[in-house]
């Protein structure tokens, strides 16, 4: 026996059975593993990025084009995708094209040009439909660090909207 109590290892010091990676099914993830599921994670929020930009993009397209039901399609869409991907601005962004296509799916009239009386607007429910889509684009400009330009921009439209619907 050793009596030296350099050469003693103590208890907390001895490698132990459990600390083997074979015990429990394995041990940690190798780091070239690791850069490969943090690399796939990254296209991942990439390939979403893409996607709910194209969507927003298809959705004002739709718009363009006259069809408003497909343009909301499009948009939440849009808007789910770049939730997930943590692509703020363009989700706000497509949530307050959300409210424009709402609007613009209401039945027309020929009074105004061709848009919806404020009468049909506010019978039809839109206006909380706008209101919540314009209180959504606002968190998530937020989220993204505030975007001030954006956020003025759309309280000016909304006020707008809402000073031509309580006339």
């Amino acid at each position: 026996l050793v009596d030296e109590p350099s050469v003693l290892l103590s208890r907390a010091d001895a490698p132990s059975v459990t600390d083997g990676p074979e015990f429990g099914g394995g041990g940690g993830v190798p780091a070239e593993e690791a850069k490969r599921a943090s690399a796939a994670d990254d296209d991942a929020v990439r390939e979403k990025k893409r996607r709910g930009r194209l969507h927003k993009a298809l959705g004002e397209l739709c718009l363009v084009a006259g069809s408003p039901s497909d343009a909301l399609n499009n948009l939440r869409v849009a808007a789910d995708l770049s939730k997930a991907a943590g692509d703020w601005l363009w989700a706000g962004a497509a949530l307050e094209t959300t409210a424009t296509a709402r609007l613009l799916e209401l039945p027309r009239s020929t009074a105004y040009g061709g848009l919806p009386p404020w009468e049909a607007l506010l019978s039809s429910g839109a206006e909380t439909e706008t209101r919540a889509a314009f209180r959504n684009a606002l968190a998530c400009y937020r989220r993204r660090g505030g975007c001030p330009s954006l956020a003025l921009q759309q309280n000016l439209v909304l006020g707008r909207l809402l000073a031509g619907l309580h006339k």
